[in-house]
């Protein structure tokens, strides 16, 4: 049976052991990294359609046939 891939590099999952693996991924996937992290993509997104939307929206359309 093969083990999913949960973030844990290749090298470093061979040596750990499950309970290792388990404690490693509790340290490395904390809830307020995440909501963080969440936070600021989420942010990143918003500022930068608000920013881009109305350029692309004012620049002119040149058609020919």
């Amino acid at each position: 049976m093969d083990t999913p891939r949960v973030g844990i590099p290749e090298p470093l999952a061979g040596r750990l052991s499950m309970p290792e693996q388990h404690e490693y991924l509790r340290t490395k996937l904390t809830r307020r990294g995440l909501l963080r992290t969440s936070a600021v993509t989420a942010g990143a997104v918003a500022g930068g359609g608000l920013l881009a939307g109305p350029a692309r929206a004012a620049s002119p359309t040149l058609l020919s046939s």
